[in-house]
This record gives C-alpha cells, structure tokens and sequence, in this order.
C-alpha cells in the first residue's frame, strides 16, 4: 500500500494538488497498487508500488524513508551538497564545477520523474528540477481572452 508520506512526495515531483483535491490525480496513484491492498489497485503484485518507491528513495531519501539502492546518495541530497561545494571552489589543485554537477543532477532528476510519470501514466504538470513552470501548467492559468491586457 502507498502511504500518505508517499503520496506527498509523488504529487509533489509530480506537480500535482496536495492533498485529496484532485481525486483523478489520486486514482493514478491507487491503480499501481496489488490488487489486495483494497485500495483500487489493478496490479497482481507489489513490483510496481516497489518501483515507486525505489524512485522516490533515489529522489527524495529520507523523504520517505527508502534509502537508494547501493547506498547512493539521493538527488536531493546531492543538490543540497552543491551549495558547500559552490562556496568551496576548488580542493587542493582539482577545480570543481558545481554549477555543471547541479545540472547533471537535475536532468537526473527529471529522467526519473519521467520515469515515475511513465509508470502512473500520467504527466507532470511542473518541472520539480527547473526554475521555471512547464507548458502544461503555465497554460491553465493563462488569460484566455482575445485582449488579455483590458485596453480596448
């Protein structure tokens, strides 16, 4: 079964409303569990919630308390270590590029993200990585009327 701290995280990365606002978000989130959880799944197994939670271990660890495999460190983890690793510059005569590794971890991020949008079948509606709202989001709130500024 999936649990609440889960659930947080997956709408998080995924964009999605908090809580149970959106409950078609929900059900995305219900179907990838077994069938014997009697919460919805269609699954015949826990291999897909596993997965899910193998992602979000690499994500977001201890977010939802699942260690990355390997004993890797988790991309949050590792994009909070780039602020003490920006502010170092460079070791002994190795030159340290934060600003590189910070995208190589974000686009990281994204390529699991994609992943776990693949496996709920569902699209995020935010970049969690970027600086900036994706298309799919900005353009609910866009003004959709033929003079957006009011001038006449």
């Amino acid at each position: 079964m999936i649990t609440e701290p889960e659930r947080v995280a997956i709408r998080a990365y995924m964009g999605w409303p908090p809580g149970h606002t959106e409950p078609r978000y929900d059900s995305q989130i219900d179907r990838i569990q077994m069938i014997g959880d009697g919460q919805g799944g269609i699954m015949p197994t826990q291999d897909t919630e596993n997965e899910v939670r193998r992602l979000l271990g690499l994500l977001a660890y201890p977010v939802v308390g699942t260690a990355p495999p390997n004993g890797l460190m988790s991309i949050e983890s590792a994009l909070t270590m780039q602020w003490q690793v920006a502010m170092m510059g460079s070791a002994d005569e190795a030159r340290i590029d934060p600003a590189r590794g910070r995208v190589m971890l974000c686009a990281e991020g994204r390529r699991l993200i994609f992943r776990m949008a693949t496996i709920l079948d569902a699209s995020p509606l935010v970049d969690a990585f970027g600086a900036t709202v994706t298309t799919p989001f900005s353009q609910m709130y866009r003004d959709r009327s033929p003079n957006p500024h009011g001038a006449t």
